[in-house]
């Protein structure tokens, strides 16, 4: 009890690595889009951009939890003591 659990830096890199992909992905997708010369082209690069977005915050989220399990804990569910 009382132990701090964290994950490895190797892990934490890693999912770095993959944040990074996510975002040149997210890149690639956007310019893309601002080149295509038809709406529909637009759409479908902009639907792929906002997937690799998603991705991202997954994976940020991921981090975050790896990084610091209680902090992340308190960001995201709010623990209160409401004496009741």
């Amino acid at each position: 009890m009382g132990s701090n659990i964290k994950a490895l830096a190797t892990e934490l890199d890693a999912i770095q690595t993959a944040m990074d992909m996510e975002n040149k992905t997210y890149d690639f997708y956007k310019g893309q889009g601002g080149n295509a010369t038809y709406d529909a082209e637009r759409g479908f690069y902009e639907t792929l951009a906002a997937e690799e977005r998603e991705h991202h915050l997954v994976l940020l989220d991921y981090y975050e939890y790896l990084k610091d399990p209680a902090g992340w804990f308190v960001r995201k569910e709010h623990p209160s003591l409401d004496g009741g």
